[in-house]
């Protein structure tokens, strides 16, 4: 099964973390408010995840400008999961049953939460380094 991997500077998040960037996008447009400069970031984000190449990006300033929103529903995913760690976010959807590759391909909340906990984390980086996060599909 294919996934998403997430780096920045020297920060690798876990393998596969960020295979539901799709749905943590689509979950963050009812978050923010159009036109505003954190909904053009997502915009961009949304359309190089859209785009059928194995390797993409977010600036640094896109990244500074949505780490607060990825950090936000990051802490209110968790709470409603009931405050997993990150590393059990996919056998959360494991157990729920369903389609296991709609749950890694974004439509799972376990995998969301596993998603921005890495997120954030190269976001993090980005915000030390001034480095893009870089994503490689595989």
């Amino acid at each position: 099964m294919s996934g998403i991997d997430v780096a920045c500077g020297s920060f690798h998040g876990e393998d596969k973390s960020c295979s539901a960037l799709e749905g943590v996008v689509q979950a963050l447009r009812d978050r923010l408010e159009l036109g505003s400069p954190a909904s053009a970031s997502l915009d961009r984000l949304e359309a190089v995840v859209a785009q059928p190449v194995n390797e993409f990006g977010l600036s640094a300033r896109d990244a500074a400008a949505l780490f607060p929103f990825f950090k936000a529903y990051f802490e209110d995913l968790r709470a409603k999961l009931g405050n997993p760690s990150p590393e059990e976010g996919p056998d959360i959807d494991f157990q729920r049953g369903g389609d296991q590759v709609a749950a890694k391909c974004g439509e799972g909340r376990g995998w969301r939460l596993l998603c921005l906990y890495d997120l954030c984390r190269a976001c993090e980086a980005s915000s030390v380094t001034g480095k893009p996060v870089n994503f490689a599909r595989w």
